[in-house]
């Protein structure tokens, strides 16, 4: 199926990968670039926080589990949506259930790049409630990769978020 029959289909687009690939800075580039066909841009983790709260107030007073379920959840909402582009938390794929919500969804990009570019780009973010150590964030990759790797395209996101974005519109004919 060429591009122009998946925009003609609304197909949808699903960002995903580890905090620090860009998946929100690229899921607004494609925004840009496809919304006069239509297509939004949904920040998952936005979504969660304008109903929940801070994401890094749920870890603390909820824990992770809770935080995994409302992902889940917020999944389902767009479960009959059309023409979006959806970027996820890094860690939606914890939850094998959501492999299967994210592929009746659309096509899913994998934004890939090495934990040290990844780290150094979010280092000093302290909304990051998972981010402690090089060491810890290196291990949470190598766990999530062989996840990430399911996607129908693996993108490497060394690059800026509209070369990035550029990149996942020729993948996606």
């Amino acid at each position: 199926m060429s591009a122009e029959d998946k925009i003609r289909n609304g197909e949808n687009i699903i960002l995903i990968g580890m905090m620090g690939s860009g998946k929100s800075a690229v899921g607004k580039e494609l925004g840009c670039e496809l919304e006069h066909r239509g297509y939004k841009f949904v920040d998952l983790d936005e979504h969660i926080e304008k109903h929940h709260g801070k994401i890094a107030d749920i870890f603390a007073t909820r824990g992770e589990d809770d935080f995994r379920f409302l992902e889940s959840n917020a999944l389902q909402v767009f479960t009959d949506k059309t023409r979006i582009i959806i970027s996820t938390g890094g860690g939606v794929l914890k939850n094998e259930e959501n492999i299967s919500i994210l592929r009746q969804l659309g096509t899913i990009f994998y934004l890939q790049a090495p934990a040290n570019v990844l780290y150094e780009r979010i280092k000093g973010d302290i909304g990051r409630p998972l981010l402690k150590s090089f060491n810890e964030f290196e291990k949470t990759l190598e766990e999530r990769e062989e996840n990430y790797k399911l996607a129908d395209h693996i993108v490497d996101a060394q690059r800026s978020p509209r070369d990035v974005a550029q990149e996942v519109l020729r993948r996606w004919n």
